[in-house]
């Protein structure tokens, strides 16, 4: 990931509307809801722009200095302790003999 820069001259209507542009992209990129479009450039650029205006609010607001790549460990860290959370604690063989044609094999 490249070293983004706060970008502290947006407003968060500007981060609405940049936030609106970058999903754009996305479905154009995906191919999806559009006709047109997109490529993994143009995705990159306008999700870099929403990441530094987010950056910039962040530290408008809280005079906090954010890193990318910190905030990032520290929420896939939070993720991966509580990955068990997300998983669904069933076991099929429980409900199988509940369903009289469920095949046996």
């Amino acid at each position: 990931m490249s070293m983004l820069s706060p970008d502290f001259t947006s407003s968060a209507v500007e981060l609405a509307i940049s936030l609106g542009q970058r999903n754009d992209v996305m479905q154009k990129y995906r191919g999806i809801y559009s006709r047109t479009t997109a490529s993994l450039d143009d995705l990159t650029m306008h999700t870099e722009s929403a990441v530094a205006q987010i950056l910039g609010l962040t530290e408008q607001h809280t005079g906090q200095t954010m890193d990318v790549e910190t905030v990032l460990a520290e929420q896939l860290g939070k993720f991966s302790d509580r990955l068990e959370t997300y998983q669904p604690a069933i076991d099929l063989h429980d409900y199988i003999s509940d369903v009289p044609d469920f095949p046996k094999e």
